[in-house]
């Protein structure tokens, strides 16, 4: 029983994962390069928002392999570069 919850979690915690690469990749994709500076700034609030929480999990997690911790705090940091080279400020 306690397996099978533990297989829930962690399904439940990958899912999530998945789903939060994909919004990051498509908002990436959907801004393209550049982005007007209003949008920056929104994305600058969504970033604020969304990557200390998600850097905090990346470190705490255990069970995530070395190799995709690097590549999500890389994610994180080229988000934040671009962000911040199209006008966005990060609070």
């Amino acid at each position: 029983m306690t397996t099978r919850l533990l297989n829930a979690a962690q399904q439940r915690t990958k899912t999530g994962l998945t789903l939060f690469a994909v919004v990051l990749i498509l908002s990436l994709a959907f801004f393209g390069c550049g982005m007007l500076s209003s949008n920056a700034q929104a994305e600058a609030d969504l970033y604020s928002i969304v990557a200390p929480a998600h850097e905090r999990y990346v470190q705490e997690d255990g069970n995530l392999p070395a190799d995709a911790k690097v590549r999500r705090l890389e994610l994180l940091s080229a988000w934040r570069k671009r962000i911040i080279a199209n006008g966005g400020v990060i609070r």
